[in-house]
């Protein structure tokens, strides 16, 4: 491991730690409204397909009566 390796290294270590500092404090400041994640999320999340089964097709609005709705 080079000396730019351990810079890296060390610069990651302290932003992820200050990142995380900060993403605490968004999820204090946000914790009703439950968008926090929208706001700071995580860095070390990893990425979903784009095919996922969890997606409503495009143009399909909820159904009526959808507790999922909200007003």
């Amino acid at each position: 491991i080079g000396k730019p390796d351990l810079i890296l290294r060390k610069a990651f270590a302290l932003l992820s730690g200050v990142y995380g500092d900060c993403r605490r404090a968004v999820v204090y400041l946000r914790w009703y409204e439950g968008d926090a994640d929208l706001i700071a999320p995580s860095l070390f999340q990893r990425r979903r397909s784009r095919n996922t089964p969890a997606e409503e097709p495009a143009g399909e609005a909820p159904a009526e009566g959808d507790p999922s709705e909200t007003d």
